[in-house]
This record gives structure tokens, sequence and C-alpha cells, in this order.
């Protein structure tokens, strides 16, 4: 039916949003690492000997994007659970 369609849409959007936020927190995982250890064969210094609030309300900040993908993935498992319940 329409609305069946129209429900597996959704969850098929919902993948997509969370293959996103996956590659952004993913993404803020390489730099925040960066910024604790650097990259001597670069040059690229870690900052957190410096900036120590900085590095802690990144690692937080983090820690927050990755939660989001778990209830993200939690959120589409009783979506799709309710879906074939429906069906």
């Amino acid at each position: 039916s329409k609305t069946q369609n129209s429900r597996v849409l959704l969850i098929i959007l919902d993948v997509a949003m969370l293959g996103l936020i996956t590659a952004g927190a993913s993404s803020a995982a390489a730099i925040v690492y960066l910024a604790h250890k650097g990259n001597n064969n670069t040059n690229w210094f870690s900052i957190c000997q410096q900036f120590n609030s900085f590095c802690e309300r990144i690692s937080g900040s983090l820690i927050g994007s990755f939660v989001a993908v778990v209830l993200l993935i939690l959120l589409i498992l009783l979506s799709a659970i309710a879906l074939s319940r429906h069906h």
C-alpha cells in the first residue's frame, strides 16, 4: 500500500542519515586523534598540552556524536520492527 511504501522510504532515508552521521563522527575522531597525538611525519604536534580545555570539549563532543549514532541505530531498528509487525 501507499502507507507501507512511505514507511519503507523513511527507513531508507534514516539509514542514509545514519551513514552521514557516522561519517561525520569518524572524521571528527580523526581530528581529535591528531589533536591528542599529533603526527611527527608531517610536523603536526599535539595541541592538547597547550589547549587542555579545548581537547576536553572536543572529546566530549565526540562521545556525544557516537552516542547519537547508537541511538539512531536503535530507533531505526525499532521502526523496522514496528513496520514488520504492522505488515
